[in-house]
Order: structure tokens, then sequence, then C-alpha cells
């Protein structure tokens, strides 16, 4: 019975590896032609992101890593909270893959002038100078050896970079190698995103 329940646990794991794969190839086609739907609702970007934690709290303690918030703060946006989950647990599955044994993800929620501010920095092994231009790149991998054990496709920035340009933001990589990363997400607030369209 154990070892069924392994090999069980390894298919179920495949084929949600392979579900995500197609996920992502299907978004990037159909961003492509123009064609996703993006929802546009007021996101208390807060609640967003308290919420969030609680689910990535699972994973990453499973990892030997550690999920702290730092700093977060009242924020609203409008955009389609499906795609910006999905921006978030691409980052913060890249932080924990590619972090070190006991490392930690910090993220933080701020507000800057007309904009509310998302870091995600993490503890692991960073991404050389060279590399950092490419990394939103489509099928792109730093560390491909890497990459393949853990089943990396080189869509999850290029998806993140997408998604977080639609909703009129930006996001931006400081990395030292042996350091750690921290990606920081720029995204306007709802009063915002009002006053320009008025």
């Amino acid at each position: 019975t154990e070892q069924y329940q392994e090999i069980l646990g390894s298919l179920l794991e495949e084929v949600i590896r392979l579900s995500r794969i197609i996920d992502d190839l299907l978004l990037v086609a159909k961003s492509q032609i123009g064609q996703v739907n993006m929802e546009d609702h007021e996101i208390d970007l807060r609640a967003f992101i308290e919420e969030f934690a609680d689910e990535a709290e699972m994973f990453t303690t499973q990892s030997n890593v550690s999920f702290t918030i730092e700093r977060i703060e009242d924020a609203h946006i409008r955009g389609d909270a499906l795609r910006l989950r999905r921006v978030l647990l691409n980052l913060v599955d890249n932080a924990v893959k590619y972090n070190v044994e006991n490392g930690s993800v910090i993220v933080s929620l701020f507000t800057e002038e007309d904009d509310a501010i998302i870091s995600i920095r993490d503890t692991g092994i960073g991404i050389p100078k060279a590399e950092q231009a490419k990394v939103f790149e489509r099928f792109y991998r730093v560390d491909k050896e890497h990459s393949r054990s853990l089943g990396g496709t080189g869509l999850g920035l290029y998806i993140v970079r997408w998604i977080i340009e639609t909703h009129g933001g930006a996001i931006t990589l400081f990395s030292e190698e042996g350091k750690g990363s921290e990606f920081i997400i720029k995204l306007p607030l709802a009063e915002t995103v009002v006053r320009e369209s008025a």
C-alpha cells in the first residue's frame, strides 16, 4: 500500500506539472493573438496578499523555506485577481525552487506616489548579472540543468511580465549571485486608474 501511495503521489505531481505547462502554453498562444480575456474589478491588495500567504506558507514549509510578510499596507488596484494570483504563485514558486536549505521568501506591499509596490525577495542562489536582462524572455532558463530537474519551461517569468504589463504596471529584477533575488512589481492604484481614464 505504501509503495502504491508513493507511485500515485508521483503520478499526481506529474499530472499537475504537465497541466501547468499546457496552461502556460495556451496562455502564451492566446496572448499573441489577443484572445485572453482579463477581468477588471477593484482588488483589495492587502487582503489579497494575506489570503495568498496562507497558501504560500504551506508549500514553502514543505521545501524547508520560510515565508514572511515583512511589511504590508493598504492598497487598492483594478485588475484580474486570478491572473495576479498567477503572478504571485510563479514568483514565489521560483523563489522556493532556487532557494537554499532553510532559506527565506519575504514579501512586502506598500504604496509609492500613485503606485502599489509588491516586493518578493529570496535568499537563494541569485541570477548572474549577464543573464538578468533575458529572464523575462519566452523559453529562457538561466540554469538549464537545474530547471530541467525541477521541470521548468522558461515561460513563468515571461507570463508574469505579460500579466503585469497588461495591468498597466512594470516588474523589475535585482539579483546577486549567492545572495538572492528581488522582484519588484509596480501597479497603478485604483484611484490613479480612474483618474487617468476619466
